[in-house]
């Protein structure tokens, strides 16, 4: 893995808030202890209503979630986020590739995706990019 693109991402991720939900318990723990790494402020949730109260409660700058989960999927707690703020950045991740998510995300908002199994290049990648691409628009000004 390239190291310039780890410390880039150390150096972009210290102030952020990020918001991390997952239902599958393996998944989570694995890549919570992964994004621990890199994020100092992190907020873990296993569903989507958990999520939508863990963003309302704290200043979360971006948001990466799974798209099918117990009580309130992905995609329905990404649309009430967008309500509370539109310009909030949302990653989705996915064991599946089915057309009707892809719509209905692009259509909330959402045009970052991570497919499953995650890698954790991939991982790194994503981050880095968007954090650079937030940075560019000044959300982390």
């Amino acid at each position: 893995m390239n190291k310039n693109i780890i410390n880039k991402l150390l150096s972009l991720s210290e102030s952020i808030h990020l918001l991390y939900v997952e239902d599958n318990i393996n998944i989570r723990e694995t890549t919570g202890a992964i994004l621990k790494r890199f994020f100092q402020n992190l907020y873990i949730a296993d569903d989507g209503e958990e999520g939508l109260k863990l963003f309302r409660e704290n200043s979360i700058d971006l948001v990466i979630t799974d798209i099918n989960m117990p009580n309130m999927d992905g995609l329905q707690m990404s649309q009430e986020i967008k309500k509370i703020n539109s310009d909030i950045e949302i990653i989705i991740t996915s064991a599946f590739n089915e057309e009707e998510y892809m719509k209905k995300s692009q259509k909330i908002g959402i045009n970052t995706y991570l497919y499953k199994p995650l890698e954790l290049e991939q991982l790194i990648d994503t981050l880095s990019k968007t954090l650079q691409e937030m940075k560019e628009r000044e959300v982390l000004a």
